[in-house]
């Protein structure tokens, strides 16, 4: 085998390992990491009829606009619909920015706050469960979805 042979064989590896290494930056696709939307639940434990904060951080895919609140076996107890003030819309002032889904840049800062009270007969562990879209027309029941716990004593 040639010298010659060998270092093109080396050019071509070194170029093959610096394009796969480098994929995202040469192509501009990055793949997501860590995307799904962070939800936080403040206070963790009330009593029966006061009100939690919810706040969802909107990352890399799109929110359901409905919240829905399960006990910690899953069981549908209530829903709450977010509903953006125009305060809450990312760059439009003349008109609210409601829709089906909520996504990066729809509202200001890509955080949802949402006010919940709880119901009088509210007792145990529940959970806040918001469903995110991960690709266009997907079903509402196969979509995923992030819990976040909380308690009413």
């Amino acid at each position: 085998m040639k010298i010659s042979n060998v270092f093109i064989a080396a050019i071509f590896l070194v170029l093959i390992a610096v394009f796969s290494l480098n994929f995202e930056k040469l192509t501009g696709y990055v793949p997501r990491e860590n995307g799904i939307p962070e939800v936080s639940v403040n206070p963790k434990s009330v009593k029966s009829g006061e009100k939690i904060d919810i706040r969802v951080k909107v990352n890399g895919f799109c929110v359901d606009p409905e919240f829905e609140i399960v006990t910690d076996k899953g069981l549908h107890k209530d829903n709450k619909l977010y509903m953006p003030t125009e305060d809450d819309c990312e760059g439009q002032n003349f008109h609210t920015c409601k829709g089906s889904k909520y996504c990066k840049g729809n509202i200001i800062g890509d955080i949802l706050k949402l006010n919940y009270k709880t119901q009088a007969d509210f007792e145990g562990d529940y959970k806040v469960r918001v469903r995110y879209i991960e690709k266009p027309g997907q079903d509402r029941y196969d979509t995923p979805f992030v819990d976040v716990g909380f308690e009413v004593v």
